[in-house]
């Protein structure tokens, strides 16, 4: 599928990602120049566009903390919606916690 993804004082760039849980994808990271960056991967808010968190090294790790993030409620609602302590928690979970 394709998303959207946010960039900082930019339009949004539209990329291939998968979708892996309801409101939620996983695609390659995106360098400087808006290459894919083999190594790297990123979930994403795909109502958004927002990353959350760092890069991972692997799909895999990527889809599993898509996973957890999915435990926490819905994601496929603005990111207005998203209550507070579900961003916190969101928060941890992305650092590892």
């Amino acid at each position: 599928m394709k998303i959207k993804i946010h960039r900082v004082g930019q339009d949004k760039l539209e990329i291939e990602a998968e979708l892996v849980a309801p409101g939620l994808a996983v695609h390659k990271a995106i360098d400087q120049d808006y290459f894919p960056i083999k190594t790297s991967w990123r979930v994403t808010h795909v109502r958004s566009g927002m990353a959350l968190g760092k890069p991972v090294p692997t799909r895999k790790d990527a889809i599993a903390i898509a996973g957890r993030l999915a435990e926490l409620g819905n994601w496929d609602v603005p990111e207005s919606k998203l209550g507070k302590q579900m961003r916190q928690r969101a928060s941890e979970i992305v650092k590892g916690k």
